[in-house]
């Protein structure tokens, strides 16, 4: 896992979504639809929410019904207020 991830201001849910897509792949399972939503325990539309919010950081790619984790040093970190 990837600290970064906390440092990116995603909402809680978009948190979740990526400790558990870390999680499958910990584990070495498929990051496939099928597998984070019988993880995932809030509601689909939450989920594709999530999925979206993630995207939008370049932190993962949809394709098929499968989700790529992209590398850290590839997500789009906001920037900051000085």
């Amino acid at each position: 896992m990837d600290q970064k991830i906390f440092e990116l201001g995603l909402s809680v849910q978009g948190t979740s979504l990526y400790l558990i897509l870390d999680s499958l792949l910990s584990d070495g399972q498929n990051l496939s639809l099928e597998n984070v939503k019988a993880r995932w325990l809030d509601s689909e539309q939450q989920l594709t929410q999530s999925i979206q919010e993630l995207e939008g950081h370049g932190i993962v790619e949809v394709v098929g019904n499968n989700l790529l984790l992209r590398p850290a040093v590839e997500w789009i970190v906001p920037l900051k207020n000085q």
